[in-house]
């Protein structure tokens, strides 16, 4: 058992370890990515693999999809031309953009990144 549990955690901190896997540990919120952060540096298994710590590492691994919004896009869709809104109509214009930001990726895999 113990050389196989060694073998999981190698081909574990290795597949972490994927440059393009690494990029996405920054889509985590904060409270998820730590767990796993601490894992790679100590390069041991937490002794108590709760559930929080098994999903941040599966989101990780599933292929997030990073969605770029920068400052100006967001301003030029919730106030087209400058106009002013009611709350009613900011907010549908939020989720407008929103929805045509994640038009044909799965949204439980999407994480917006404002730049």
């Amino acid at each position: 058992l113990d050389a196989l549990l060694s073998t999981w955690t190698d081909i574990l901190l290795s597949n972490l370890d994927d440059p393009t896997t690494r990029g996405k540990l920054g889509l985590l919120r904060h409270d998820q990515r730590a767990p796993v952060q601490a894992f790679m540096a100590s390069r041991l298994l937490p002794a108590q693999l709760g559930r929080d710590f098994i999903d941040a590492v599966a989101q990780v691994l599933s292929g997030l999809s990073k969605v770029v919004v920068t400052d100006d896009d967001l301003r030029h869709a919730l106030f087209p031309g400058g106009s002013p809104a009611t709350p009613g109509e900011l907010k549908q214009r939020f989720a407008d953009y929103v929805d045509e930001k994640a038009k044909g990726l799965d949204e439980a895999q999407v994480r917006i990144v404002i730049e």
